[in-house]
């Protein structure tokens, strides 16, 4: 499901309100406690806002564990961490069943077998976390959570969390796809006219001829290939802004709609 909106404060709230549909939908169907997935980045910091206050009054955060796609390689209290991105638009002090922080803070290799550690704790015995739901970005150059192109993370099927090697100055600690496959729900949300190629590439139908197939669309392959083998794949939404959706001819009529609506 794609949706598009005329602007960043659209995208925002229109993430909220699937945000509250799919967890709440999701704890209709089960007892059991969720797993919701924070994403880094900017685009979602207006996103966590509006769950803080009122949009995310009726989530059932006493029964959500809170995780993390992907952290940069620093200390929490550091401005680059995604973490104290998350802490600081309040989100964090909603009444979770838990919070599960990434050890940006420890030698990456070590971030990566303790964090491991903790998902086998909630997810034991099982060959892969299945969680009720990510959240994740696109970046310009198309990589998701941590997963860039051209990393030997990418093609790593045997670990759940990986170290990634160095980027915008940082190294990373990142879920690997088939971790980001195997959840129940994905939502995407991007904005800005940068990302407009590599949302084309991502859900565009034709195949970009040479060079590298973009990070995003290797997850979106692999959810395909589980889907069409009738294994359990997760249900993909995306909210796109008008600027991002540009190149995506067949959402341009919808795209234009959007912007009128808010206009």
């Amino acid at each position: 499901m794609i949706h598009v909106v005329a602007d960043p404060e659209g995208l925002a709230v229109a993430g909220s309100r699937l945000i509250g549909t799919m967890l709440g939908g999701r704890a209709r169907q089960t007892g059991a406690e969720l797993s919701f997935v924070l994403s880094g980045g900017t685009t979602p910091l207006r996103l966590y806002e509006l769950l803080a206050g009122e949009s995310g009054d009726k989530i059932p955060w006493p029964r959500i564990n809170v995780f993390w796609g992907d952290e940069r390689c620093v200390p929490p209290e550091d401005m680059r961490s995604n973490y104290r991105m998350a802490s600081r638009t309040g989100l964090l002090d909603r009444p979770l069943a838990g919070v599960h922080r990434v050890p940006g803070e420890l030698i990456p290799e070590e971030g990566a077998y303790w964090y491991t550690q903790v998902l086998n704790s909630v997810f034991p015995g099982k060959d892969l976390p299945r969680f009720d739901l990510i959240l994740l970005g696109l970046g310009s150059d198309g990589h998701v959570a941590s997963l860039f192109q051209g990393s030997p993370g990418l093609t790593d099927r045997e670990h759940w969390v990986v170290p990634t090697e160095e980027y915008e100055g940082t190294r990373r600690l990142t879920f690997t796809l088939p971790v980001l496959a195997s959840a129940r729900g994905i939502l995407f949300l991007v904005n800005g006219k940068a990302k407009a190629e590599a949302v084309r590439q991502t859900l565009g139908k034709e195949r970009v001829s040479g060079g590298q197939i973009l990070p995003a669309r290797l997850l979106m392959d692999m959810i395909a290939v589980k889907q069409k083998a009738g294994w359990e794949c997760p249900a993909v939404s995306w909210v796109i802004d008008r600027a991002a959706a540009a190149l995506l001819p067949s959402l341009g009529h919808r795209a234009k709609t959007a912007a009128r609506q808010k206009g």
